[in-house]
């Protein structure tokens, strides 16, 4: 019988998790077949069968070496920080090298912490938040708009790394601990602003970098 679960993206990355990177590719052309070969006839199924075969072949693509991050929603985002898990079966060499050679690789913390800082007032610098990452993080390349909801002013930036629950990002900016932010993942200048990823978020972690001017944010998702 054919319904939603057969076209869950995300229970389909927890389905590679840990399996060597070869059998990875396998399972998704085997997949991506599967799909090509079903026939759908409900149209709000056929829509959801169509959209799990777009993430099936931008999943082929990057596993193939392309750059697809600027093209992922938040659920294929957390679909592959399952996939990207490290991969203990396969020899030390080869998992070095599939690192190096996909930019979803599971990210390093950031960047050690520096000294806490006194607790922010305005204008003053933001102080260290605990942390408290729950959910992997991986690497991508792509843009964030951070924009203020206490002045509406905006910075556009790359983050640091990304999860299901939250960004990390870099900047020259104070941000308090604990101020609310709209953060818009996948920015574009020229996209409508009705076309784009919305989530609100709030600073947790704020961290002075040592010998720079620049602050390394925690960001969690609060939609």
């Amino acid at each position: 019988m054919t319904g939603p679960e057969q076209f869950d993206f995300v229970a389909f990355g927890e389905s590679l998790r840990g399996l060597p990177r070869q059998e990875q590719r396998d399972r998704v052309q085997a997949e991506m077949a599967r799909m090509q070969g079903m026939v759908v006839r409900e149209p709000s199924l056929k829509f959801r069968q169509q959209l799990y075969l777009r993430r099936l072949e931008r999943l082929s693509r990057f596993m193939a070496g392309e750059e697809v991050a600027i093209e992922l929603t938040p659920t294929e985002i957390e679909a592959y920080a399952l996939i990207a898990t490290p991969l203990a079966e396969e020899p030390r060499a080869a998992t070095a090298a599939a690192a190096a050679h996909h930019s979803a690789a599971p990210s390093a913390p950031i960047a050690p912490p520096a000294a806490p800082l006194a607790a922010p007032a305005a204008g003053e610098a933001p102080s260290l938040g605990a942390e408290r990452r729950k959910a992997r993080r991986i690497q991508m390349r792509t843009r964030a708009r951070i924009r203020r909801e206490s002045d509406g002013s905006a910075e556009v930036l790359e983050p640091v790394n990304v999860s299901r629950g939250g960004i990390g990002f870099r900047s020259s900016r104070l941000y308090a601990l604990h101020e609310k932010i709209t953060v818009n993942m996948h920015y574009q200048p020229e996209q409508p602003e009705t076309a784009m990823i919305h989530s609100r978020g709030m600073i947790v972690r704020a961290v002075a970098e040592t010998g720079t001017q620049l602050y390394s944010y925690g960001v969690k998702f609060l939609d």
